[in-house]
């Protein structure tokens, strides 16, 4: 039996849906630790994905999966030095997740800066 053929491989296509579903939250949070967990979820699914597309013949979504690999990757660099100075604060990433689904957004909101007459 190749490993590719077997019939469990038809089933990651669902795995591979909620892991993409689920990076998709978390890279649109406010916490750059959050969006660095959805990277590397991406990440995951974007391995899912292709082994499902393998057996399936489905090329187009495994050359898709790669470039996704590249910007994934490359999102989680530039994405890196911010979730550091996150975790240098103490804050835990349940916390910060605990928070997103919440709703909280005492960190979105901008500084408010009085106006002056005149100025």
């Amino acid at each position: 039996m190749d490993f590719l053929d077997a019939e469990w491989v038809t089933h990651i296509q669902w795995p591979a849906m909620v892991a993409t579903l689920a990076a998709a939250f978390l890279v649109g949070t406010t916490s750059a630790r959050l969006r660095l967990w959805g990277f590397g979820i991406f990440v995951v699914s974007n391995v899912l994905w292709v082994i499902w597309g393998l057996p399936e013949g489905a090329w187009a979504l495994i050359v898709l999966q790669a470039g996704l690999f590249v910007l994934n990757a490359r999102g989680a660099k530039q994405n890196a030095p911010e979730a550091e100075k996150e975790a240098e604060s103490g804050e835990s990433v349940a916390d910060a997740l605990e928070h997103e689904v919440a709703g909280d957004e005492e960190a979105d909101e901008p500084t408010k800066t009085p106006v002056v007459a005149g100025s």
